[in-house]
């Protein structure tokens, strides 16, 4: 009886190996060329560990210290598989899952207008909580000059642009489009872009005098890049947090 058990468990602990690393593929997709040689790593690690589980439970006789043995090997498998899985960006996997465990925590205090300073998990939450209230998408003007940026944020309604006319301006004419800023000391700057530019462009940069203007757009879509922002979205729903906005 205790050989099948320890058979088992010599099992379990090279498939968990690949078991770990098909999930981890699913949350964390983005690893770029270094993730060409995860399968090595994993393949490696289980390997190893198995045969050095196999070398140290053939010495004991003891089912609960053979257990011991399992699990303090599980825990170190899987911190050698998640430690060593690369990140083309985001931070490493630890750091990911923290940030998005932060964002849970969060969501009572995001409000609607936080949009722009909002990283890709709180953008998780943020979707999921004014859910019934999105526009259509969101764009995100940046202007900048010398290192230094202004953010705005224009929401679109079926197709008509909402946004703080306190400190934006926007005059959509058949050649071009006039962006105003309306700074903190009472000056008006203005900007000249092409027409449409805030409708259709998406991504990149373009220049205007000194300045560098970018425009980005969020269809605020609950179609998510990864697997944990999918995680992370139906922990929300399956812990019936409130659309209360």
């Amino acid at each position: 009886m205790f050989q099948y058990i320890r058979f088992l468990l010599l099992i379990s602990l090279f498939l968990w190996c690949f078991f770990l690393w098909g999930n981890i593929r699913w949350l964390f997709p983005y690893t770029g060329l270094a993730g060409l040689i995860t399968p090595f790593v994993v393949l490696i690690t289980a390997v190893i560990s198995t045969a050095l589980f196999f070398l140290l439970s053939g010495r004991l006789k003891n089912v609960v210290y053979t257990l011991l043995l399992f699990i303090v090997f599980f825990i170190c498998q899987s911190y050698i598989v998640l430690s060593t899985y690369p990140q083309g960006y985001g931070g490493d996997v630890f750091s990911q899952m923290l940030s998005a465990k932060k964002a849970y925590d969060c969501y009572d205090s995001i409000q609607k207008d936080d949009f722009i300073n909002l990283n890709r998990f709180k953008r998780v939450v943020y979707i999921y909580k004014f859910h019934d209230e999105l526009p259509d998408e969101n764009v995100l003007l940046s202007i900048s000059k010398n290192g230094k940026s202004n953010y705005y944020l224009i929401e679109v309604y079926d197709n008509k642009m909402t946004y703080d006319k306190s400190k934006l301006g926007i005059i959509e004419t058949d050649s071009t489009t006039i962006i105003e800023e309306y700074l903190t000391n009472g000056l008006v700057r203005s900007h000249i872009a092409s027409e449409g530019c805030l409708r259709h462009h998406d991504g990149g940069s373009f220049k205007e005098q000194d300045f560098i203007i970018s425009v980005s757009r969020d269809e605020l879509s609950d179609n998510f890049d990864t697997g944990i922002e999918e995680l992370l979205y139906d922990q929300l729903k399956s812990n019936l947090r409130k659309n209360d906005g």
